[in-house]
C-alpha cells in the first residue's frame, strides 16, 4: 500500500493492496481494495472501490460500490 502526499483517508476507512496518489481523498467508513485512486480522485463515505482505477479528479459517491471498474478522468462514477 502506497499513501501519497496531502492525502486524506477518513475515519474507520479500510486501504488495502492500494495506491493512493497525491490529494486524494478516502471518506468515513469507505473500503478501497486492490485499487489505485488518480490524484484528486474521491471515494465517498460508506463507499467501496474494488479491484478499480479511478483517474484523477474522479468520484465515487456516497455509498456506491463499484468493483473492476475503471473512471475516467474527471467523472462521477454511476451506481451498479
Amino acid at each position: 500500500m502506497a499513501i501519497g502526499a496531502e492525502a486524506r483517508v477518513g475515519p474507520d476507512a479500510q486501504v488495502d493492496d492500494s495506491v493512493v496518489h497525491p490529494g486524494a481523498s478516502i471518506g468515513a467508513g469507505a473500503r478501497v481494495l486492490r485499487s489505485i485512486l488518480g490524484p484528486g480522485a474521491h471515494v465517498g463515505a460508506g463507499a467501496t472501490a474494488e479491484d478499480c482505477v479511478l483517474g484523477a479528479g474522479s468520484r465515487v459517491p456516497d455509498a456506491v460500490s463499484l468493483s473492476g471498474q475503471r473512471v475516467p478522468t474527471d467523472t462521477e462514477a454511476a451506481p451498479a
